[in-house]
């Protein structure tokens, strides 16, 4: 539990201190987490979701997508990578993220 706090906090502090960030590759996991608390980042566009800690669970389903597509920053994304579970989930962010150009999915 500490270790998740102490992750979204040096995640927060990263964001703060590159204004002009444009693109992220970070633990889809993490990420998932920091979303949920309502970040901001004006230039973020593009991010790559991994799973870096775990084998389980390597591909995102439809409810964490939908989080991160319903999310303040998710809408801004032009372009997103990330490994989902079912395709059905392609649609669904096609229709929420309104800037996205391109969508790299692993299926």
């Amino acid at each position: 539990m500490r270790e998740n706090s102490q992750l979204e906090s040096q995640m927060k502090v990263l964001l703060n201190r590159a204004p002009r960030l444009k693109y992220l590759s970070t633990d889809a996991t993490s990420f998932l987490k920091l979303v949920q608390s309502n970040i901001a980042h004006p230039s973020l566009s593009q991010i790559h979701l991994k799973h870096y800690r775990t084998r389980i669970n390597r591909y995102m389903n439809a409810e964490q997508c939908s989080i991160l597509a319903n999310s303040f920053i998710g809408r801004q994304y032009e372009v997103l990578t990330l490994r989902i579970d079912d395709r059905n989930i392609i649609l669904d962010l096609v229709g929420k993220v309104c800037n996205l150009r391109a969508l790299h999915c692993e299926c």
